[in-house]
């Protein structure tokens, strides 16, 4: 019982000399600092010929310097399943001072419902890990869970690049 006074007595204590600490110190908030940028979405959705597109927009953050022409660029990427199926990814950025603002993905090729399922997971999730990006800071592994998907994206992706300088 008298370990218990003790503790008690401590923490009274202790706690009161924070009370008198207050109006001498300044305690400062640390601030985070906040870039605004202004999303737009739109989505297609899926047709009888399994293509889908997704466009996001932000605005850019920062122009200078570019390594890359400003604009709108697109690219083709084909893949093939090990059902032997043969799919197209066909990726559009819109660059401006080296950073994606926009980008859009379609998908063709053969008609099959575990590609189609997993572009859908692809082209639902890759445009939080592109737009808003600088081009040289996009390399995608497995959106969605669509590893083909994602490598013919990144294919398409590398062309743009050249085609941008």
């Amino acid at each position: 019982m008298p370990l218990i006074l003790i503790i008690v007595a401590v923490a009274l204590a202790l706690g009161a000399g924070f009370m008198f600490m207050g109006s001498d110190s300044e305690v400062t908030t640390p601030t985070a600092r906040v870039e605004e940028t202004t999303p737009v979405t739109e989505t297609a959705s899926t047709d009888t010929n399994s293509e889908t597109s997704v466009i996001t927009e932000t605005t850019p953050t920062e122009s200078s310097d570019s390594a890359y022409t400003d604009g709108q660029y697109d690219a083709t990427a084909s893949y093939s399943t090990p059902g032997r199926s043969t799919h197209t990814v066909t990726a559009s950025f819109t660059l401006a001072g080296d950073v994606v603002t926009a980008s859009a993905v379609t998908f063709g090729g053969d008609d099959n419902t575990t590609s189609t399922g997993l572009q859908n997971k692809f082209a639902a999730a890759f445009q939080a890990q592109v737009v808003g990006k600088k081009l040289d800071d996009i390399s995608l592994s497995r959106v969605g869970g669509a590893s083909l998907t994602t490598g013919a994206f990144n294919k398409a992706l590398a062309e743009v690049k050249v085609k941008a300088q």
